[in-house]
Parts: C-alpha cells; structure tokens; sequence
C-alpha cells in the first residue's frame, strides 16, 4: 500500500514472458484499471510513487486474470473405441493456456479427466463401442477456472 500525499503514481503492467510493458499509467489515484488484457494471462503490475524527480522503489505483484470459457464443444470424429472433441478457444486467449477435458459414461459409471495445453481438440481412446459419452473443457489458471463448454457425443458400435 503506497501512500503519496504530493505527487502520482505510475502503474506499469508486463505479461510475464515479455519483454516490453504493455500499459503504463500515470495517476493520483489509488485505483487502476487496465483494459484489453489477455485471457487466463499472468501479468505483473508495478507501482511507483513520483514526486517531481524523485520515483520511489517499486511495489509489484502478479495477478492472473480471469478466464474466458471455451465455446462451440463439438465431435469431431468417432470409432468403435475413441472420439475426437473439438472446441473454439475463447478471442484473446493467453499463450500457454491450460485445458482440463473430461468425459463422462453414466451407463458405464466411467469418468476420465486430462490437462492439455495450446490445441482445441482431444482424442479420448480405450471407450467403449457403441456408448453415449458426455464431454466437456474449460480453462484453468493457477487459481481459477472457466465455464464449461459441453457437448455429447457416441462411440461407432461394432458391427
């Protein structure tokens, strides 16, 4: 907590990986908001007091901010053992973003779950032929999740 009593702040926010700041503010208040972010991104923010020529030691912090959810769930193909699901990642997503995929049979009490990261599609192999299967994804940070987006789909049956 910063307290400056005769001059401003500058506020400079950094997506963690890069290079260059991607927003700098100066103000005399003590709330700031950044637009345009990234989902699900890791960003530092950085706060100096200024006073004239004078800038104070920085403060920083990370903050993650909130993830959008994926959209349009869909299969994209099936056999008599795995289907392929597919999704659309949500506008403005952040590089590296972490999906959690399941799928479900209520007739075979099955639940499986994995982790992928930068694709929009899944295979889930070693299903049974000829079975409903519920499938959903959403995105999720060190300390949130998204919405799911979610879909149906039925493995080939053996002919």
């Amino acid at each position: 907590n910063i307290t400056n009593s005769n001059g401003c702040f500058r506020a400079e926010l950094q997506l963690v990986g890069s290079p260059t700041y991607q927003q700098m503010k100066h103000t005399t208040d003590k709330c700031i908001t950044f637009t345009g972010l990234q989902t699900a991104a890791n960003y530092t923010v950085t706060v100096y007091a200024v006073s004239g020529n004078l800038t104070s030691p920085p403060v920083s912090d990370f903050k993650l901010t909130l993830p959008k959810p994926p959209t349009n769930a869909k299969v994209r193909s099936t056999s008599t053992n795995s289907i392929t699901f597919a999704w659309t990642p949500p506008d403005n997503v952040a590089d590296n973003v972490m999906y959690n995929v399941f799928i479900h049979s209520g007739f075979w009490n099955y639940l499986k779950n994995d982790f992928v990261s930068n694709q929009n599609n899944y295979t889930f192999a070693g299903l049974k032929s000829g079975t409903n299967y519920s499938f959903s994804v959403l995105i999720v940070t060190a300390t949130d999740s998204s919405e799911r987006a979610e879909c149906t789909g039925r493995t080939d049956s053996v002919k």
